[in-house]
């Protein structure tokens, strides 16, 4: 396997510990898990890819909002649940949760 072969298979295996995107993730899978809906069947009620959904949940894509109000109907649950429990996920700290996500995306 060439350098640049093995750079994108450590890019591909890194994983974020924290932040904007991997809290909404864990909210995600945790909804989606709370009703016994496997990834494959929520893509599909989405009509998308498990893939998305994988990226989305480990905070790897950030989602747009469209794709938000798409898994909130496919889980049968409010996009204000959604944040009421990202909020609480994140605490009080959450502007600076926000501010360091901000920072970390505009990184080279």
């Amino acid at each position: 396997m060439g350098s640049k072969q093995k750079a994108l298979a450590r890019r591909r295996q890194i994983q974020p510990s924290e932040g904007l995107e991997k809290q909404l993730g864990q909210v995600l899978r945790e909804v989606r898990e709370e009703r016994d809906i496997s990834q494959d069947n929520l893509a599909r009620e989405m009509n998308t890819d498990r893939t998305t959904i994988s990226l989305i949940e480990r905070g790897l894509r950030s989602p747009y909002i469209r794709t938000l109000m798409q898994i909130g109907a496919a889980l049968d649950v409010r996009p204000s649940e959604i944040f009421r429990r990202l909020e609480r996920r994140l605490g009080d700290d959450w502007r600076t949760v926000v501010a360091e996500s901000r920072k970390r995306r505009a990184a080279p």
